[in-house]
């Protein structure tokens, strides 16, 4: 697995961010997709479990479930912490 931290996810880098999401993906045999809603910015999504006042925005988000759920590898795709 590879991280890449919620502080280094700024909008402006998302180039680069979906470069290494597809060197990633890639590699893998299959992919499963998991949203944890306590990445999201406290603005938009402030029922969490853990509201992060510096988290990722739904447009970074939508763009990144985009990616992956789109990939023909994709098995599965949660969301937990609802």
């Amino acid at each position: 697995a590879r991280y890449i931290l919620e502080e280094d996810m700024h909008e402006e880098q998302i180039d680069n961010i979906i470069s290494s999401l597809h060197t990633f993906m890639e590699q893998q045999d299959y992919l499963m997709l998991t949203l944890c809603t306590d990445v999201l910015n406290a603005a938009f999504a402030p029922g969490v479990s853990a509201p992060s006042p510096f988290g990722l925005t739904p447009m970074v988000v939508r763009t990144l479930i985009r990616i992956v759920a789109a990939n023909k590898k994709t098995l599965s795709f949660d969301i937990c912490e609802v």
